[in-house]
């Protein structure tokens, strides 16, 4: 039974059972779900005279002598040379002395590790060691590697998966045998085995399509159920006239043709008396945050509510000031909120009030929008922005608080054009492809921390000019185990280069609301030259007279996450420009950095980053639950299976709506487990 404790497992006793559970593994289901996190295959033999230093190699060597134990060593050091017939090399092992006996002169064995070169000397340190029978067995299949805890090795725990598979374990298939057929799937069982004991690459390559297309099914039931239920409620809203034109009025600068755009699909779909839902994508500095004015403004003509969401107070304080500039210059009477986790109990309670009397019209919040106690008296719109930072969970909550309101996804996040039907259903896509006339591209540089004070120098020459200048440093504090820039120690690197002629200012997550609040205030308006902080202000904020941009250790962020923090400088007709230091000034790194030097196109600097590390958090963010988690699946590498898993929930659902059919039952199952999680 794969409920049975794991020291049912022959072999497992307590102290072994102990270790389990300090990785939360209690029964043999939960060791089955706990999957490789890598795998090894070992590689052919070499000779000596083809060794590459720090690549995993083989090596049959016959030994030239006996191991001895250097006593001169403070680490037990155990030594003895071996060679083959290209060339020789010294096999080094610390605090082995039981190897004594194994290491003798004119054994022949197979030596598995890295190669190091030391004063002229190839040396092979901790290598595993082999008969030649016993290398070319291992050679014949694929060794799972796991995530280990001292006394649980990656051998006992491949034994531990092999006495549960010898019990022929019955493990639960939702997918009918004819369904596996038709879609070219193997039993859940076999996917397990095949990732848990692979003996080719083949095989695990089938296990895992078998996995990641059973998530992207379910994804996709998930995507299809959101699509009917919206259609379900779509075409008994109330008609309401666009008025666009005023708005553009009121505006201190011209639109866009695709902002334009983007407000005139709007309108028709407002006064057609259809549900609004749509999702936007531009790239930084595009203008989406005029889309989100713009609809709080048309609601509130007719006395309906807005709620926008945003993932950070600093950004929900920019909108929130933005807008109430906007109403203010215009004379347009809508009153409006700033909700945030720091807002004084007076303020909230100001606010919820307001908002269930129905005498404030817009709020801009953060998760604050989400919290228990919060009603709107006529809540119709919802703009949800840099939407994948929020879960499903989070946006059902804001949604459930209006009745069945309007909804405008907004990202910066470039995503490729063919994923978007796939990762967010029927939910229509405009595209804000522009940004304003007058911006100039952004000029990049990618430096080494050598040439820092040749970055100052820039620096003080755009701060001399009146300009602003931003920053950025990985950490908030140093860390003695990573050579990283942080915030707190790099202050020191500014007031000995620029002293007390130009101001600068700290800004990180740590520090209190209203703290943050005043240190961005104060570089808003000019009060402050240099504002040195974490990634606190990667999203959103806008200071038009900041023209440069440092950013230290560039080699530890993604590609799209640089892109995001170039986003805030050039948001004027100013020149602007954006440093990337690369401590780390390897090929590797200079290659990869070198892609965001040479382009200012986000989507181009997006397909990179994904290929180069994969989607992460890019598109269901970190707090996403439910039929969004996935383990096996990769929107971008499974696009195919994805596009295969996305027709069979539409086939499925066409013949069986309501998965009533016996043979569904497995697939309910799982499904409604999976809502209930995400709900």
């Amino acid at each position: 039974m794969l409920q049975d404790a794991v020291e049912r497992i022959k072999g497992v006793g307590e102290k072994t059972a102990a270790l389990f559970h300090k990785m939360n593994i209690y029964t043999k289901e939960d060791l089955l779900e706990d999957f490789p996190i890598s795998y090894l295959q070992y590689p052919k033999l070499c000779p000596i005279s083809e060794a590459r230093e720090k690549e995993w190699m083989a090596f049959s060597l016959v030994l030239l002598e006996d191991a001895r134990v250097l006593r001169n060593t403070k680490l037990s050091m155990l030594q003895c040379s071996a060679a083959d017939e290209s060339g020789k090399l010294l096999i080094q092992y610390f605090h082995a002395s039981y190897l004594l006996k194994t290491l003798k002169k004119g054994r022949k064995l197979v030596f598995f590790g890295q190669v190091k070169s030391f004063r002229g000397h190839l040396i092979l340190q901790q290598p595993k060691i082999f008969s030649l029978e016993e290398y070319e067995e291992k050679r014949k299949s694929l060794e799972p590697i796991y995530s280990l805890r001292k006394g649980l090795g990656n051998a006992l725990r491949r034994k531990c998966i092999q006495e549960i598979f010898k019990e022929e374990p019955k493990i639960l298939e939702s997918f009918p045998r004819d369904f596996l057929e038709k879609e070219g799937l193997c039993n859940k069982k076999q996917a397990m085995e095949y990732l848990h004991l692979p003996k080719r690459e083949e095989e695990r390559q089938e296990g895992l399509k078998r996995l990641a297309f059973e998530e992207l099914f379910y994804y996709s039931l998930f995507l299809e159920k959101e699509e009917r239920d919206f259609l379900s409620l779509s075409g008994n809203e109330e008609k309401i006239p666009g008025k666009r034109e005023e708005f553009q009025k009121g505006l201190p600068f011209s639109l866009t043709k695709a902002q334009s755009e983007a407000l005139e699909e709007m309108d028709r779909v407002f006064s057609q008396g259809e549900r609004l839902l749509r999702f936007v994508q531009g790239d930084v500095g595009s203008g989406k945050t005029i889309l989100a004015f713009y609809v709080l403004f048309l609601m509130a003509s007719k006395g309906f509510q807005t709620a926008i969401m945003v993932p950070t107070e600093i950004l929900a304080q920019q909108h929130f000031q933005k807008l109430q500039k906007l109403l203010e210059e215009n004379q347009w009477e809508i009153p409006i909120a700033l909700l945030i986790g720091s807002s004084s109990k007076k303020e909230k309670e100001r606010i919820y009030q307001g908002l269930k009397e129905g005498s404030i019209l817009g709020v801009i919040g953060t998760q604050a929008l989400i919290q228990e106690g919060l009603a709107f008296s006529h809540l119709k719109m919802l703009v949800i922005d840099e939407q994948h930072r929020f879960g499903i969970q989070e946006r059902n909550r804001l949604e459930k608080k209006g009745e069945n309101p309007h909804c405008i996804y907004l990202s910066a996040t470039p995503i490729p054009r063919s994923l978007v039907k796939l990762l967010y259903g029927a939910v229509p896509y405009l595209l804000l492809s522009e940004k304003p006339a007058n911006r100039l591209p952004i000029k990049n540089a990618l430096f080494s921390p050598a040439d820092r004070e040749k970055a100052f120098s820039f620096i003080k020459k755009e701060l001399d000019k009146g300009r602003q200048a931003y920053i950025i440093c990985p950490l908030v504090e140093e860390n003695e185990n990573l050579s990283v820039e942080s915030v707190t120690a790099y202050q020191k690197n500014l007031k000995q280069y620029f002293g007390k002629d130009y101001s600068f200012a700290v800004l990180h997550g740590k520090m209190k609301a209203g703290e943050k609040e005043q240190v961005m205030q104060d570089f808003s308006s000019g009060k402050t030259r240099i504002l040195l902080s974490t990634t606190v202000v990667e999203v959103g904020v806008d200071v038009a007279n900041a023209t440069v941009m440092l950013i230290e250790n560039a080699e530890r962020f993604g590609l799209a996450q640089l892109h995001q923090l170039r986003g805030r400088v050039g948001r004027s007709e100013l020149q602007s420009y954006c440093i990337f230091m690369d401590h780390k000034e390897d090929e590797k790194s200079q290659k990869r950095l070198s892609i965001i030097r040479d382009s200012n196109d986000g989507f181009a600097i997006a397909k990179e980053d994904l290929a180069l590390r994969g989607p992460g958090d890019l598109f269901f963010g970190e707090r996403q639950s439910g039929p969004l988690q996935f383990r096996f699946a990769d929107p971008l590498r499974d696009e195919e299976l994805f596009f295969k898993a996305r027709e069979a929930a539409k086939t499925l659902l066409e013949e069986d709506a309501l998965l009533e059919r016996p043979e569904h039952q497995g697939i309910k199952e799982i499904f409604q487990s999976l809502l209930t999680e995400s709900a």
